[in-house]
């Protein structure tokens, strides 16, 4: 499912930044907001094992191994509106809520649901 995701998500047109647990295996974060044109809040970015026990203090050390270790996933939209919602149909394609229509991936319609036009 993971290849999955990733393709779908990176044909819809949507940003990814994988985090696959170890260290110096990751993509950059990315950046979802500026202020006066410079990053202000990014999203997938490594959390050290530090991090982690800070946003985590009381946890089961087989829980926190798995998270230390987990494929961590983001996926960004470039553009908010309705070019940022691209992710949902892209998510129901992949769970079989939606039927995939190459030509317009973030268009296809929920079954019995009426395409559409952009």
């Amino acid at each position: 499912m993971y290849y999955q995701l990733l393709d779908a998500a990176e044909a819809a047109g949507l940003t990814v930044a994988v985090d696959d647990g170890r260290v110096g295996v990751h993509d950059p974060a990315v950046t979802v907001t500026t202020v006066d044109g410079e990053p202000y809040t990014a999203f997938g970015s490594r959390l050290s094992y530090r991090d982690m026990r800070t946003i985590w203090p009381v946890i089961r050390e087989d829980a926190f191994v798995s998270l230390a270790t987990a494929v961590r996933m983001t996926i960004a939209a470039s553009e908010p509106g309705i070019d940022g919602e691209r992710l949902w149909p892209v998510l129901d394609f992949l769970t079989g809520l939606r039927q995939h229509d190459p030509g317009n991936p973030w268009n296809s319609p929920a079954p019995g649901e009426p395409a559409r036009e952009r």
